[in-house]
């Protein structure tokens, strides 16, 4: 006959293994750094159909901790390690596989850039930086992507090359145009654009005459700056602007009639910062609506 001493000692001893069987479950640290192990792969690139299973059971596993449910939420942790790392390795193979068609990419373009200057040869080397960078943190996916962008993109660019050196020669010099803006209304915009030798340009807009039934414009822009070409789109990059005119006349009721009241805007010297002031136009667009002289 077994004693009462003998069953109370089973009992606690029981106890003591359910206790620690629950004490050693997943805990709040481990789901963190798992969480961070699957944002590192979504980083590298890797598709959420590798990574979804792992995501779930991460779910899973938070939400049964919240609710104190132990058993269920090592289950559930339990599958989510499983996923992630299965997740990784399939990672790590891929990458191994995209390592050296990456390498063999890369090689082709410091000889093919060599065909490119200005604008063209800044984008290249703007997306080789990319691969590089991409390739050292080892996110190849990324790398891959970009370095098959740059490829196929190598034919437009050489394309591009040609167009800018046939139209830089003709572009040199003074351009002046005039229009009268829609609306029907006695106003005559003028612009003028000075494109230099040595990659600097200046230009002067100004605009006199009524432009809307109730307005009236009076101003005067000057731009300084550089410019480049893009293929036969003239980018024009501002440093400088001045406004030695800007005044506005509104067509308002006042005294208890309606009359002209000028506004005064403030003129101005500016250097300007960042890119705000930039602008572009195609060279075919300048052809058409200026002349050169």
């Amino acid at each position: 006959m077994v004693s009462l001493k003998k069953v109370v000692g089973g009992l606690i001893c029981i106890i003591a293994v359910s206790v620690l069987f629950y004490s050693c479950g997943v805990s709040q640290k481990q789901l963190d750094e798992a969480e961070m192990r699957i944002k590192a792969l979504e980083a590298k690139g890797v598709p959420d159909s590798i990574l979804s299973a792992a995501k779930v059971n991460l779910y899973q596993a938070r939400t049964s901790l919240k609710s104190s449910n132990s058993a269920y939420a090592k289950k559930y942790a339990d599958s989510l390690f499983f996923y992630l790392e299965k997740a990784e390795s399939k990672s790590q193979k891929t990458m191994e596989q995209y390592r050296p068609y990456v390498d063999s990419l890369r090689k082709t373009f410091d000889d093919r850039k060599k065909a490119l200057s200005g604008l063209q040869l800044q984008y290249a080397d703007s997306i080789i930086a990319y691969v590089d960078s991409f390739t050292n943190m080892g996110w190849l996916i990324q790398a891959r992507d970009k370095a098959i962008y740059l490829d196929t993109s190598f034919a437009r660019l050489v394309e591009d090359e040609k167009r800018s050196n046939k139209i830089r020669p003709r572009l040199i010099g003074t351009w002046s145009g005039q229009r009268v803006p829609p609306g029907g209304f006695k106003a005559l915009e003028k612009r003028r654009f000075t494109f230099k030798k040595d990659g600097t340009f200046n230009s002067s807009e100004e605009m006199n005459g009524q432009t809307q039934e109730t307005l009236k414009e009076y101003w005067k822009f000057l731009n300084w700056g550089t410019w480049k070409l893009r293929g036969d789109t003239i980018l024009m990059f501002v440093e400088r602007e001045k406004c030695p005119k800007q005044h506005f006349l509104n067509y308002v009721k006042k005294d208890g009639r309606l009359q002209w009241v000028k506004n005064q805007a403030p003129t101005y010297d500016s250097t300007i910062v960042g890119h705000g002031k930039d602008r572009f136009m195609t060279y075919e667009y300048l052809v058409d609506n200026f002349k050169k002289r």
